[in-house]
């Protein structure tokens, strides 16, 4: 016979009814996404990504954001919270502003958003920016005086390595040599020509008993910012 507690709709015995069988509501939350995935700037440029915020069953907030990762010597910047009072989805723009000192490479930036009364309720969503170094512009050629050395038994050997710009170069040149003849190690001083133009000089140590031989030096100067930047020059060693 029927009592107290007893649901027709469903016969299981229950105030909820047929609800009992749908387990706990969903709770309301959002999700924050990024487009595009990833940008490629050179210093000195800046980029944005499109940051959104999607309320799902039924959430209303504010969700604050922030952004980590940002690449050493710019600035990365987005607006601090963004509002959710129905439910369409809310976008901001992150801006990414590198410098000429930003540091070339590549990184993982994450926004994250938290809601602002419950900081447990929080979405991320990341993106990659490649920072590429800026060429100077205009270009450089290396030389070295004098065409020929000549030592006897060994020893040092010094040639004075002179860099020039073209077109305006104002890069720095990274210094380096090689030569056949075994053993040799290399110094420059200074290791690398800066402001587009200068000179250096190279000290060759043949070491204390060399090989006799007729022996070619190669020097080579390349931009430090752009490595396909390169030029090179050569020199005569003579060993009796």
């Amino acid at each position: 016979p029927a009592g107290n507690d007893w649901d027709f709709a469903s016969g299981i015995g229950t105030v909820r009814g047929l609800t009992g069988f749908g387990g706990a509501a969903p709770s309301a939350s959002f999700s924050v996404s990024a487009s595009p995935s990833k940008a490629t700037i050179t210093e000195g440029q800046n980029t944005s990504f499109s940051i959104t915020v999607t309320p799902s069953n039924g959430y209303t907030g504010t969700v604050d954001l922030g952004v980590t990762g940002c690449p050493t010597n710019a600035t990365c910047s987005l607006p601090s919270s963004v509002g959710i009072t129905g439910t369409s989805s809310q976008s901001v723009t992150l801006n990414i502003s590198a410098t000429s000192s930003t540091v070339a490479g590549t990184y993982t930036l994450t926004v994250t958003g938290t809601d602002s009364a419950d900081s447990n309720l929080t979405s991320s969503a990341s993106v990659s920016v490649t920072v590429n170094p800026a060429s100077s512009g205009g270009d450089f050629s290396i030389s070295a005086s004098p065409g020929n050395v000549t030592l006897k038994g060994g020893g040092l050997a010094t040639y004075t390595v002179s860099v020039s710009a073209l077109n305006g170069y104002t890069g720095t040149v990274n210094l380096s040599a090689t030569s056949n003849l075994s053993g040799a190690t290399y110094s420059f001083n200074p290791a690398q020509v800066a402001n587009g133009s200068g000179s250096s000089t190279l000290t060759v140590n043949t070491g204390s008993s060399p090989q006799k031989g007729n022996y070619t030096v190669t020097i080579v100067g390349t931009d430090s910012s752009t490595p396909t930047l390169t030029h090179s020059t050569t020199v005569g060693l003579k060993i009796h």
